[in-house]
């Protein structure tokens, strides 16, 4: 059963922690087959500066189930997702060459040529970690024709560094061989189908997301968790002298692109995210269609530990403590402690202080959803926080 106390007080402990809370909010969901527990703590929106000042009573807002949080680089399993339904459907190989529908890799060195889609899925392109392009380029047009010309910093497969540049290269390219928007994409294939109703990407744009004020009443930012307090530049769609950025990614990159790419930029309520979990545990136990899209056999093949290469950005780095699938982290203990050794845990934290954890042995799927950088992105390390959450559900 889901212990819903011990959920309750491990959030409350986060909120107490000192010599600051660890986040404003969260919300914790935990599913185990039979069960469904969704625990809320803390603020969506409580501070005025980067520095930890409080807003005014009245202008904080309380995290409730409702809340959407800007899920960072879980985004990249929607990615994931979405590119093996592609495959399936025999539009996309995972081994064709990136090169096929970029120009820019067929131009130059000859190692960029060799680029696989299977590569900017498992972090082995050789692609570098991030872009300067949302900082050095003037619109999100040419921040695009930067991105798919970034230059490799290692051979592919020589070696694996985790990477964004990929995961944006493998929305363009998805964008590309589907002929229509990412966002739009993601909606019609994976979040109509599973009944997403609160997930997306730009809320601000979206009539009446996730529907809590479907009445016209109401502010739609203040259902959405607040991030880093300060002023942007890069966001093509946000007023640079409107200090509240909520429902603008935090990723800057993403950002810079209007806010779609393959990256980062979803937004989601927790009730989503189990759902979208609990749908890849119930695809790898039945070979009836699932409304994941995605066959038996290829869900396994997401979550099958990809060939061991060093995970590091220059040579000579030890490999990680972990492996990977194709988007999904196997045996993570920077959030699964606890629980890994049998490489049956999967899962993917984002930098905003967000993670879904997939048990598989216990039929579980673990939500946690905080705004750990507001207001500051050095406010908190989660880390040790996500260890003591596996931690407890290794002792259920």
């Amino acid at each position: 059963m889901v212990d819903h106390e011990g959920l309750h007080e491990l959030l409350q402990q986060g909120l107490a922690a000192t010599p600051r809370p660890l986040f404003a909010g969260a919300v914790c969901g935990l599913d185990d087959g039979s069960t469904v527990e969704v625990v809320t703590a803390g603020h969506a929106h409580r501070y005025a500066d980067g520095h930890g000042a409080l807003l005014p009573l009245a202008r904080q807002r309380p995290v409730t189930e409702a809340t959407v949080f800007d899920l960072a680089s879980v985004t990249k399993l929607f990615t994931a997702t979405l590119t093996l339904q592609v495959v399936e459907q025999g539009l996309l190989d995972l081994d064709e060459p990136v090169a096929e529908h970029f120009s820019s890799y067929r131009e130059g060195s000859g190692a960029r040529a060799r680029v696989t889609v299977r590569q900017l899925l498992d972090h082995t392109s050789g692609l570098p970690s991030e872009s300067a392009a949302w900082r050095e380029q003037e619109s999100a047009g040419l921040r695009r024709a930067r991105i798919v010309a970034e230059p490799l910093v290692a051979p592919p497969g020589s070696r694996r560094n985790y990477s964004c540049v990929g995961y944006v290269t493998l929305g363009m390219l998805l964008e590309t061989v589907l002929g229509e928007p990412l966002d739009s994409a993601v909606e019609r294939m994976i979040c109509r189908p599973l009944g997403l109703a609160g997930t997306g990407y730009r809320p601000l744009e979206s009539q009446g997301w996730p529907g809590a004020f479907a009445d016209g009443a109401g502010n739609v930012r203040d259902l959405i968790a607040a991030t880093e307090v300060r002023r942007i530049d890069w966001a093509p769609h946000h007023d640079p002298d409107d200090p509240d950025v909520r429902g603008v990614v935090h990723d800057e990159t993403a950002a810079g692109l209007g806010g779609v790419a393959g990256n980062a930029g979803l937004y989601a309520p927790a009730r989503d995210l189990l759902r979208f979990g609990r749908a890849y545990l119930d695809a790898l136990r039945s070979d009836e269609p699932s409304p994941l899209g995605l066959s038996r056999s290829t869900a396994r093949r997401l979550l099958t530990p990809s060939p061991s290469i060093a995970l590091g950005s220059s040579a000579g780095e030890p490999a990680a403590e972990y492996s990977y699938g194709l988007g999904w982290r196997i045996d993570d203990p920077s959030f699964m402690l606890g629980l890994t050794g049998r490489g049956r845990v999967y899962g993917h934290p984002g930098f905003t202080g967000t993670s879904l954890l997939l048990d598989e042995d216990r039929a579980r799927v673990c939500v946690l959803l905080t705004n750990r950088v507001h207001p500051s992105r050095t406010w908190s390390d989660l880390v040790p926080f996500r260890q003591r959450l596996s931690a407890m559900l290794a002792e259920e």
